[in-house]
């Protein structure tokens, strides 16, 4: 009938299929088996949500928030961090490849879904899984922007996220080349300072001790301890601590210019194994894209096809 319909529910055109021309009917075929075939990751694939929690991709429903970003580069501005929300969602059996990077992370995507590859001066394209390189004198990079964290429910936790809901503090910026997220207690106790210091160091924080000056009382003697290791690990200590009062302040928008730069940190493919057929699943977000084990992926879920009201054996066979 000339059309397909996606996996979602949605026709795509396809009025090649029923041309006398042969030149133009094979154009359709191949037009609709590259719809079939479209990218997908595993079910235990973690993504990351809007309240900073990451999720395996398998338990995520419609309607849903992610953090996301701009699909394409804004002209000198680069990518911009978004909110999205999930669209639609369903699984899907795809040829699958296995991916291994050097910090021993391991994700099975379909061979068609792309990913946001970094070349080290800062630019960034759209490659597909099967196009990834893993060869010695060339490894693909993909950016690892936003490190991946368990929520913590440990009496010290808690303790740290109660700490810093009373006296702690949020600031979120945008200012060029840097990501403008900075979280910092405030304490006139030396002993107390001390004790919450010790135990974010438990928790991998780095953390660093200043005078706190400016305000009413320059003089006061309050000290400031401040998260180090920049926007990453505060989004961690964010993610992971769950401070309520400021998760209610947070606005990721709000953080920063530029998705990622020349310096962002990288995971470096070691190792790609084709797997066969494995199941997958789609998924459709508003504005296209999310994160994926810490790395920027795109979702193409909307362009898979199930075949239903265009019958393709009768134009393939």
């Amino acid at each position: 009938e000339g059309f397909i319909t996606n996996y979602f529910g949605r026709k795509r055109q396809l009025p090649e299929l029923r041309s006398a021309s042969f030149k133009a009917r094979e154009h359709g075929k191949k037009q609709a088996i590259n719809s079939v075939i479209q990218g997908c990751l595993s079910p235990e694939t973690r993504v990351l949500k809007s309240n900073l929690t990451w999720v395996p991709v398998g338990n995520l429903k419609e309607g849903d928030g992610l953090i996301a970003f701009d699909e394409f580069i804004t002209p000198h501005k680069g990518r911009k961090w978004q909110y999205t929300t999930v669209l639609k969602t369903g699984r899907i059996m795809l040829p699958c490849y296995k991916l291994t990077f050097n910090d021993r992370t391991e994700i099975i995507a379909s061979e068609e879904h792309p990913w946001l590859t970094a070349n080290g001066t800062g630019h960034s394209s759209w490659v597909k899984t099967k196009n990834l390189k893993v060869c010695k004198i060339r490894k693909s990079k993909i950016p690892l922007t936003i490190p991946v964290w368990d929520t913590d429910n440990t009496r010290e936790g808690g303790y740290l996220a109660s700490a810093f809901d009373s006296e702690g503090s949020i600031s979120q910026y945008r200012s060029k080349g840097s990501q403008g997220l900075t979280i910092q207690y405030s304490q006139s106790s030396l002993d107390i300072q001390t004790e919450i210091e010790n135990i974010l160091s438990t928790f991998g924080f780095n953390h660093a001790r200043y005078p706190k000056t400016g305000g009413v009382n320059p003089n006061s003697g309050v000290w400031q301890t401040t998260i180090k290791g920049g926007f990453a690990e505060n989004l961690r200590f964010m993610g992971q601590l769950r401070p309520i009062r400021l998760l209610n302040k947070f606005d990721m928008v709000k953080c920063s210019r530029r998705m990622f730069s020349k310096l962002s940190r990288t995971r470096m493919l070691v190792g790609k194994e084709y797997i066969g057929i494995h199941e997958v699943v789609g998924l459709e977000t508003g504005t296209k894209t999310y994160f994926a084990e810490g790395m920027p992926t795109h979702n193409t879920a909307a362009d898979l096809v199930k075949i239903g009201m265009l019958n393709l054996k009768r134009y393939l066979g």
